[in-house]
């Protein structure tokens, strides 16, 4: 049975923004299928609200159109509740 984990929109960030580290290796081990990330509605609005904004596009060594493809992903392994 896979844990099952919430994942924070600054876990998120710092994945992003660091080329390594516990965040970065967290976000991988849900895309590996390792952790069950969970979703809801007010979590993902909040990941809306938060990973493009300026300061973290600035910052990102991926592009706007790589950090979408990289949440889509994680959010393709997500499951949803309410």
């Amino acid at each position: 049975m896979t844990t099952k984990i919430v994942v924070d929109t600054s876990v998120f960030v710092s994945a992003l923004l660091g080329p390594v580290g516990p965040s970065r290796e967290l976000i991988r081990r849900c895309l590996r299928g390792e952790y069950q990330p969970l979703m809801g509605n007010a979590l993902f609005c909040e990941y809306e609200s938060v990973i493009f904004r300026d300061w973290i596009l600035a910052q990102c060594p991926l592009t706007k159109e790589e950090i979408l493809v990289l949440f889509q992903a994680f959010l393709s392994v997500s499951q949803w509740v309410n």
